[in-house]
């Protein structure tokens, strides 16, 4: 039988747990006051660090982290502001134009190096000077309207009383109480009754009152600032609301000539930069005068974007007389005797004529374009002169305003407006505020980079291409318009 092998058992040692500096976490309390006992009586040099930590379980498997790879900007997303589509401005566009009912967002900027501020407007009593020279110092403002461009941020409207004093010669304006009364009061103001009177009711959108109706009108907001007083202007688009808010009477409230510069200087105090057309002509002179005839500290600095250069306005600053037309502030000083220095805060001022005619981006720059047909003054004749002495001829036109042009065309607001697809001439657009949101779209569509290389201005049918996808965007925020008429354009030229 071989031998028996023998079976031998082998006893698992007992594992015991291991206790030391790191399981003191999971020690029961007798056992970590034998660790604590242990540690303090030990050597100091043969202890471990007690900051001494295994890595995570995960680190061990997959290693340290890579750094990141994802971009800033989609880990930290910028705000991004976008603009409500406005019922105003799309009373004021045309369906049947290239453009359709599309609309820009003011808050993108409409070129590169476009500096953000605000489109601003002013409207005017009109003047009892001939011709279309007028002189800015009688100018006397109705309306002061404003909308953001290339920023967010509300629209400014405000309608205005006449000041209590004449700048002419600093006597006193009474409140109106008949329609003669009112009448002999713009007389002696140097400004036309009936001109002015229409257009204060196109600013408060009652065109269709009648005169005496403007008159109770204009009463009501006279008194109603003889008991209130205006002394909060931060916030000024909300305080105005509110004001129209406690204005208990059944006429458009106007509100104190003072009291609406100080609130349209609280409004674009943030980015003090306007855009006007024609503005270096018109609007920033009108404004800096009434700034001075109250002792506001503000002062236009005439601005136009490179390579051209301007000296508009230089004139009030560096001649030894000042406009040369008496002009009294509220304190009884006559200020147009004298330079106006440039002086305080400088609101920068630029000209959006100069922008469309002389940017390299714009599609009416006078290289590429003439301007838009003339429309605003209604038909023209053509008449051709021949010269003396056998010389070239010459080409006028006559227009039925009784204007005389060289060119069929115009840099005009008003026909540029109309060229790119909205109301210029339409009652309802002027208004100071409508006319901003026209002017700011006019920027954007004249600047859009899917039309700059367009630059025929007959060029309608390249125009109804590029701007397919403009149109239909539009039309998602105006589904109730009667495309029928737009697509017979359209069929008309070939292109649907």
């Amino acid at each position: 039988m071989g031998n028996k092998a023998s079976k031998v058992t082998s006893v698992a040692p007992v594992r015991t747990r291991r206790i030391d500096a790191l399981s003191l976490m999971n020690a029961s309390k007798a056992e970590r006051l034998n660790i604590i006992k242990r540690r303090m009586s030990s050597d100091t040099s043969n202890r471990k660090p007690r900051t001494f930590l295994k890595p995570p379980k995960e680190v061990q498997i997959l290693g340290p982290p890579k750094p990141l790879t994802v971009a800033e900007d989609k880990l930290f997303p910028k705000e991004v502001h976008s603009s409500e589509y406005s019922k105003t401005l799309n009373k004021l566009t045309r369906q049947e134009s290239w453009w359709g009912k599309y609309q820009h967002n003011h808050v993108d900027l409409p070129f590169k190096g476009f500096v953000p501020g605000y489109v601003m407007d002013l409207e005017t009593c009109y003047t009892n000077d001939a011709g279309f020279n007028i002189n800015k110092m009688k100018s006397y403002i109705m309306q002061i309207g404003a909308c953001p461009i290339g920023k967010p941020g509300e629209n400014f409207d405000i309608c205005c009383l006449l000041p209590e004093r004449s700048t002419l010669d600093h006597s006193l304006i009474i409140c109106p109480t008949s329609w003669d009364q009112f009448k002999a009061t713009l007389n002696r103001l140097e400004q036309t009754p009936a001109s002015t009177v229409g257009g204060y009711k196109k600013c408060i959108g009652k065109h269709g009152k009648s005169n005496d109706w403007f008159v109770e009108c204009y009463k009501a907001s006279w008194h109603f600032w003889r008991e209130n007083k205006i002394s909060v202007f931060k916030d000024p688009v909300a305080e105005i609301a509110k004001w129209k808010n406690k204005y208990r009477r059944p006429y458009p409230l106007l509100f104190p000539i003072e009291e609406s510069l100080k609130f349209f200087i609280e409004y674009c105090k943030d980015a003090p930069v306007w855009y006007a057309h024609n503005g270096h002509g018109f609007d920033y002179i009108i404004m800096e005068k009434w700034f001075r005839v109250f002792g506001l500290n503000q002062t236009l600095d005439c601005k136009v974007y490179k390579p051209r250069s301007t000296t508009a306005m230089q004139y009030l600053r560096n001649r030894r007389e000042g406009p040369k037309y008496d002009c009294y502030t509220v304190d009884g000083v006559n200020i147009g005797k004298s330079p106006w220095p440039r002086t305080g805060s400088i609101i920068k001022g630029y000209d959006t004529m100069k922008m469309f005619k002389s940017h390299e981006w714009s599609r009416y720059n006078t290289k590429k374009s003439a301007g838009a047909p003339r429309k605003s003054q209604g038909i023209g004749k053509r008449t051709i002169i021949q010269t003396e002495l056998g010389g070239p001829s010459k080409t006028v036109y006559h227009w039925a305003d009784g204007s005389k042009t060289s060119t069929a065309f115009s840099y005009k607001q008003q026909d540029l407006i109309e060229e790119e697809g909205m109301r210029g001439n339409d009652p309802s657009a002027h208004t100071a505020l409508a006319d901003c949101l026209t002017l700011r779209e006019l920027i954007y569509r004249i600047f859009d980079s899917r039309v700059r290389g367009i630059s025929k201005a007959d060029d309608r049918l390249a125009m109804f291409e590029a701007l397919r996808g403009a149109r239909s965007e539009g039309f998602k925020h105006c589904p109730n318009t009667d495309e029928e008429v737009l697509l017979k354009t359209l069929r008309e030229l070939g292109i649907n």
